[in-house]
């Protein structure tokens, strides 16, 4: 499954979901359930949700965290890791799926999130994009949307079919690239994002050449009327601009060859040699966990069946303040 981080790539009418991909610094937000009514919890509750928040790792101290060797989440022969939580008091319950990020789709999966749909009925979809548009647009059968589609958005597929409304655990893309413009200068934050968007595209979508450069160059439109938005001047006008920009951090390196790597928020960019790449990506991890653990506890905690499917790293630094906060009456 490949990094859904930031906005994802578009070719030719295949739109993988965009991660944009917040936090502590935001409100908690609430997102309904199967209805569209206030929770019959009010502030105190919330107030429990946040005292867990603290709970959320760092991306960073994942590896050296004692509690991520005995989780529970992990089987060697998936490509996902699956968390499991109830809250007895509220009467709710999360089914959390955490995809390893991999450039082929697992067929297995598909099945496991038919099979999820199956066991726990649920009454709301959770899924890693800030852009729902795709849910007007699915495709006529099952076989065409594992074909084309990726994991989040073949469970919006399902959902759809089930009759469960399909959510986003995002905060709104201006919110998040407003967070990191606070901690970055514009050009590390533009250059994270479609840095990432070609990679996505190249190694998924095996897009090389005119059909990588036509998809940039349409992601740069994109990312200029988001930055219209923040009333902040786009660094990067078009690909020539882009080409300037990356010679200008990594003499003799094509923005068409960046490695995947650079996008982990797991590793330092002294690992990976991006200089700044991996902590603009580790701080967007961060905004975003937040963000995603406010919007889950939340809707578990008001009595809803919750699924939702994200990237593995997020699941495991998010689970003991889930944990925390399904067992807070």
């Amino acid at each position: 499954m490949p990094s859904y981080k930031g906005s994802g790539p578009r070719m030719r009418g295949i739109r993988p979901h965009k991660r944009r991909s917040a936090y502590w610094l935001i409100p908690l937000v609430v997102f309904a359930t199967a209805l569209d009514a206030k929770p019959a919890w009010a502030e105190d509750d919330r107030g429990k949700v946040r005292q867990c928040e603290n709970q959320i790792v760092d991306p960073k101290d994942w590896a050296t965290d004692p509690r991520s060797a005995m989780s529970g989440t992990e089987d060697a022969s998936r490509t996902w890791i699956d968390l499991r939580v109830e809250s007895k008091d509220h009467a709710g319950m999360l089914m959390y799926i955490g995809a390893r990020h991999v450039t082929s789709p697992d067929p297995a999966l598909f099945a496991h999130i038919e099979d999820v749909f199956k066991d726990i009925n649920p009454s709301v979809a959770f899924v890693e994009t800030a852009n729902l548009d795709f849910m007007d647009r699915l495709p006529a059968t099952k076989e065409e949307a594992i074909q084309h589609w990726g994991e989040p958005r073949y469970l919006g597929f399902v959902a759809a079919h089930a009759g469960a409304p399909v959510r986003s655990l995002e905060p709104k893309p201006e919110d998040l690239q407003k967070h990191l413009l606070e901690l970055f200068p514009k050009d590390r934050v533009a250059l994270l994002f479609v840095l990432r968007d070609a990679q996505a595209m190249r190694d998924r979508y095996r897009a090389f050449g005119e059909a990588l450069e036509n998809s940039v160059s349409s992601y740069l439109s994109e990312q200029q009327n988001l930055w219209a938005k923040l009333d902040t001047p786009y660094p990067i006008r078009n690909i020539y601009d882009l080409t300037v920009k990356v010679q200008h951090y990594w003499p003799g390196l094509s923005w068409r060859d960046v490695p995947a790597e650079w996008f982990d928020p797991l590793k330092s960019p002294e690992q990976t040699g991006s200089i700044f790449v991996n902590d603009v990506v580790r701080q967007e991890s961060i905004y975003r966990n937040h963000n995603m653990y406010a919007v889950l506890a939340n809707a578990m905690r008001d009595g809803g069946r919750v699924v939702a499917i994200v990237g593995k790293t997020h699941v495991e630094v998010q689970q003991f303040a889930l944990r925390c906060a399904a067992e807070r009456k």
